[in-house]
């Protein structure tokens, strides 16, 4: 199981504009002319109401980061397994997203503070969706269960077109499709989600090429001390796969073929070489350590990626799909043109909810 998590929990009122930033287990956040975001608040465990199991909460200095190895093993052990979704869909499982971190500074990736559109009312249609090929809808029915609060972010499937909400206004960054209310969920709230699954073939994408998906060439930066020991794991990783689809559907493999190995006890990163040596020396992580790697060798290869965060699908009970604190997880996501963003997934033991990809 997989879950970012830390003691934080701030939930302000939601503005046009929200930092996203780093906190520490047990840290006080130093504010720094930053809003504060907690992304999943209490989970109403008894005794615990100040406890959060996600908060990727707090600032930093003067940058503000969202960073996915935040005291997360303090939640991978606890005991408590602790519900907090229930998603009844009229088609398979997906991962319910929270929001995509696109920039990397060689220990971690982060987010820059998200640009938002003008609010919507229920139902909110949200049009970048509009722009894939043609794909099937599916709808879920979304309630929470306990805990998810803070900041009002929304987990939702990708790319979602419409959302059905009871109270507030719900706004969209524009670059990573995060989705935002005005009204922060607390337990007992529903709400309802119209998303496009696209769910692509092998064939379907091997004559695509993600640089052709998107002109942002910032989705390529890597550090440039970094740049060379990754491109040369990249490209041994991949050689003899002749398209893009197959080199990045190579790197992924790489990392399920039973060369690495999921644990918790993996140190957290320090350095700027902590990725390479994970890469070739240690080989052991959880899941934003691999997620973190492999989005560094495709934008290697000199396609775009970017580290997804949210929850797995959870476990089918009872006509629904209950998800807990120990489904959080992250993922990559790389844009193929007609597809937008496609989840690929690099943990080992972790299967990819459109498994057609690889």
């Amino acid at each position: 199981s997989d879950v970012c998590s830390s003691d934080l929990s701030i939930s302000p009122p939601v503005g046009l504009l929200r930092a996203f930033a780093v906190a520490t287990r047990g840290s006080r956040a130093t504010l720094v002319g930053v809003t504060v975001v907690a992304l999943v608040a209490p989970p109403l465990l008894p005794g615990s109401d100040a406890e959060p199991l996600l908060d990727l909460s707090g600032a930093a200095g003067p940058v503000t980061r969202v960073d996915p190895f935040v005291s997360i093993r303090a939640q991978l052990t606890m005991p408590e397994r602790v519900p907090l979704l229930r998603v009844v869909t009229d088609d398979s499982a997906t991962y319910e997203r929270l929001f995509a971190l696109d920039r990397f500074d060689g220990v971690t990736w982060y987010a820059d503070p998200p640009t938002f559109a003008d609010s919507l009312g229920s139902p909110a249609t949200l049009p970048y969706a509009t722009r894939l090929d043609p794909a099937p809808v599916i709808r879920q029915e979304i309630q929470v269960v306990g805990g998810i609060a803070g900041g009002g972010w929304l987990p939702a499937p990708y790319p979602a077109r419409t959302v059905r909400f009871a109270a507030g206004r719900l706004s969209v960054d524009a670059r990573t499709g995060a989705m935002q209310l005005t009204a922060p969920l607390v337990a007992g709230d529903r709400y309802e989600v119209e998303a496009l699954r696209a769910v692509p073939g092998p064939g379907d994408l091997r004559d695509r090429d993600p640089r052709a998906a998107t002109s942002d060439a910032t989705l390529l930066d890597l550090p440039a001390d970094l740049r060379p020991a990754l491109t040369r794991i990249a490209e041994a990783w991949s050689a003899g796969a002749t398209t893009p689809y197959d080199r990045i559907l190579a790197i992924q493999e790489r990392f399920l073929d039973g060369s690495f190995r999921y644990s918790l006890d993996a140190p957290l990163p320090e350095g700027r070489r902590d990725v390479i040596r994970f890469l070739t020396r240690s080989r052991t992580g959880f899941c934003q350590q691999f997620a973190t790697a492999m989005a560094a060798l495709v934008r290697a290869l000199g396609y775009p990626a970017r580290v997804a965060v949210g929850f797995r699908e959870g476990t089918r009970t009872d006509g629904a799909y209950v998800i807990t604190n120990q489904d959080a997880h992250s993922w990559v996501e790389v844009p193929f043109p007609g597809y937008g963003w496609l989840p690929f997934e690099p943990t080992p033991g972790r299967p990819n909810p459109i498994g057609s990809i690889g």
